[in-house]
C-alpha cells in the first residue's frame, strides 16, 4: 500500500505517475492529506515521502531532463497566482 492507510484518500485523487525514475522509483499524487499532492516511492526500501505539501490540488507534475539529468517539474496553481517548480530526482533538492 504507497498511501497512508490511517488517512482517506479518494480514488480519483490517487494515481502511480505513468513514467518511472528507474526500475525502482516513482511519484504518485494523492490526496491522502486532504490536497492532490506529489509522493516519492521507492520499490526497493519501501520508502514513501511526500513531496509536495499545497493546501489545493498540485496540478500536474513531469518528469524532465535537464542538463543530462532527470528532474520532476511540477505546477501549482491557486485563484492568485501559479508555481512553476524543478526539483532534482536524485537527492530531491529544489533546482528553481
Amino acid at each position: 500500500m504507497l498511501a497512508d492507510p490511517s488517512r482517506q484518500a479518494s480514488y480519483d485523487g490517487t494515481a502511480v505517475m505513468a513514467d518511472w525514475l528507474d526500475s525502482d522509483r516513482c511519484c504518485f499524487f494523492s490526496d491522502q492529506d486532504g490536497f492532490r499532492n506529489l509522493y516519492f516511492f521507492n520499490a526497493k526500501s519501501g520508502e514513501v515521502k511526500q513531496l509536495s505539501f499545497f493546501r489545493t490540488d498540485l496540478a500536474d507534475a513531469r518528469y524532465v531532463t535537464v542538463g543530462g539529468k532527470k528532474s520532476l517539474f511540477w505546477m501549482h496553481s491557486d485563484p492568485i497566482h501559479t508555481t512553476m517548480m524543478l526539483m532534482e530526482c536524485q537527492d530531491g533538492a529544489e533546482v528553481r
